[in-house]
C-alpha cells in the first residue's frame, strides 16, 4: 500500500488512484502527524495521523476521516477519556489534519492541508480555543501543508512541513511563530519537507524529514539547530532516506525512525540510535522489515515503535513492538495490528494510545484507534459505551 505523498514517485501514483476512483464513483472507506507521508497511506483510506492528550484526559485526534463513532467529524475530533465521542467539540476542517499540539493555556494548535476550519478561513495552520472554536487572534498562513508543530517553553511555535512561505514571507519548510502568530526571524531553511521537530532540554532543536540541506549546508535528513536557527556544526549524522520521527532518551541519545536502511553509513533498517553528538550507537540495532512511522520512549527507557513492519529483530511483530533500552525485543508484548500504525502516544498512566489504519488490534475489532495496557493487552474499557463493532471512522 502507498505510504508517502511528497517528494517521491508516490505523489504521481496517488493522483492516478484518485482519478480512477473518481471515474468509477465507488464509495470507499477513506492520514498528522503527526503525519506516511508517515502519514498518508492512500487517499482512499481513513486514517489517524495526529493525537494528543489534554490535561483532563480527553484525546484530540486528527487525520483523513470525515465520520467518527457514526457522527460527522471532518478531519478532527475529540474523544472523552473513556474513548467515547465528545459531542461538544466539532470544529471541522475542509482537508486533512496532520499535526496537533497543545499550548500551556489549553489552546489547541492544528496543522495540515486545510484552508478552512471551524467555518473560518485558515491557511493550513490554526489555533482553537479549548471548546473547539477558532481563536480569532491567531491567523498565520502557510502556502503548503504543515506536518509538525511544537510549542517551545517560551510559547513560540515551531512549524515544519512542505511550505515555502509563511505569512507571505519565504520560509523553506521550517519556521517559528510568536504567540500571536506573527513570523519570527528564525530562518534556517531546508531544501525538502520537514516531518518532525523535537526540542532538547537545552533548547536546541532536532529536525528530521526529506531534506538534504539546511542553511545551504549538507544535512542528510537529520540536523540539529541552535536556539536561533543556526546549524549546530557539531552534529552531522546522516540517514540514507527520509526520517519520520525522533525521540530523546534520558541519557540524551537520539532515537531515529523512518524509511532509511543506513544511518551514518552503517546498515540500520528503519530504526537506529545516535549518541548526543550524532555518532552512531553501535550497540543498538533491532531492525525492522519496513517503515517505522512513530516511536515513544518511556521514562524508564523502554521504546515503543509503530509502523508498516511485520517483523522486528527477526521476530514477527505486526505494526507495533516494544524494546528494552538496549534494543532487545520484549517477547511478551505483541498486540498485533492488522494494518499500519502511524502514531503512538503514551498516557501518564503508561497506557498506550495507538492510531493508524488498522481495523483490528489484539485480535479484536478496533478501527483506526485503540488503547493498550502497558503489557500490550487491549484496554477493552476504551470506547465501551460505543459498540466496538461500530467503526470508529467511516467514510
Amino acid at each position: 500500500m502507498l505510504k508517502r505523498i511528497k517528494h517521491t514517485f508516490h505523489e504521481w501514483l496517488i493522483a492516478a488512484l484518485m482519478a480512477g476512483l473518481f471515474l468509477m464513483a465507488i464509495p470507499l472507506s477513506s492520514a498528522s502527524t503527526q503525519s506516511p507521508d508517515a502519514g498518508i497511506k492512500s487517499t482512499e483510506s481513513d486514517g489517524i495521523l495526529a493525537m494528543v492528550v489534554q490535561a483532563d484526559g480527553k484525546i484530540i485526534v486528527g487525520g483523513t476521516f470525515t465520520t467518527i463513532r457514526g457522527q460527522a467529524r471532518n478531519f478532527i475530533a475529540r474523544l472523552n477519556a473513556d474513548g467515547t465521542l465528545d459531542m461538544t467539540f466539532n470544529p471541522g476542517a475542509n482537508n486533512y489534519v496532520h499535526t496537533i499540539a497543545l499550548q500551556t493555556d489549553g489552546k489547541i494548535l492544528v496543522g495540515g492541508d486545510f484552508t478552512q476550519i471551524g467555518g473560518q478561513p485558515r491557511e493550513r495552520i490554526a489555533r482553537l480555543n479549548a471548546d473547539g472554536t477558532v481563536d480569532s487572534d491567531f491567523d498565520p498562513k502557510a502556502n503548503d501543508s504543515v506536518k509538525t508543530l511544537v510549542v517551545q517553553l517560551d510559547d513560540m511555535v515551531l512549524v515544519g512541513g512542505d511550505f515555502t512561505e509563511i505569512n507571505d514571507v519565504t520560509r523553506y519548510h521550517i519556521a517559528r511563530l510568536t504567540v500571536d502568530g506573527s513570523l519570527d526571524n528564525f530562518n534556517p531553511g531546508a531544501n525538502g519537507s520537514v516531518k518532525t521537530l523535537v526540542l532538547q532540554e537545552d533548547g536546541k532543536i532536532l529536525v528530521g524529514g526529506y531534506f538534504t540541506e539546511i542553511n545551504e549546508e549538507f544535512r542528510d535528513h537529520l540536523a540539529r539547530l541552535e536556539t536561533n536557527g543556526l546549524l549546530d556544526a557539531s552534529f552531522q549524522p546522516t540517514a540514507g532516506n527520509n526520517v519520520f520521527a525522533l525521540a530523546i532518551n534520558s541519557e540524551g541519545n537520539v532515537l531515529v525512525v523512518g524509511e532509511f536502511t543506513t544511518l551514518n553509513g552503517q546498515p540500520r533498517n528503519y530504526i537506529g540510535r545516535l549518541e548526543s553528538n550524532g555518532n552512531l550507537d553501535s550497540s543498538f540495532d533491532p531492525g525492522a522489515n519496513n517503515f517505522v512511522n512513530s516511536l515513544v520512549v518511556q521514562g524508564d527507557g523502554i521504546i515503543l515503535i509503530g509502523g508498516d513492519f511485520t517483523e522486528v529483530g527477526g521476530e514477527i511483530r505486526n505494526h507495533i513492538a516494544k524494546f528494552d533500552p538496549d534494543g532487545l525485543l520484549d517477547m511478551n508484548f505483541d498486540p498485533a495490528a492488522n494494518d499500519g500504525v502511524n502514531i503512538l502516544v503514551l498516557q501518564s498512566d503508561n497506557r498506550i494510545l495507538v492510531g493508524g489504519w488498522f481495523t483490528q488490534i489484539g485480535a479484536e475489532p478496533r478501527k483506526l484507534i485503540a488503547r493498550l495496557n502497558s503489557d500490550g493487552s487491549l484496554d477493552t474499557s476504551f470506547g465501551a459505551e460505543n459498540s466496538i463493532f461500530l467503526p470508529l471512522v467511516v467514510k
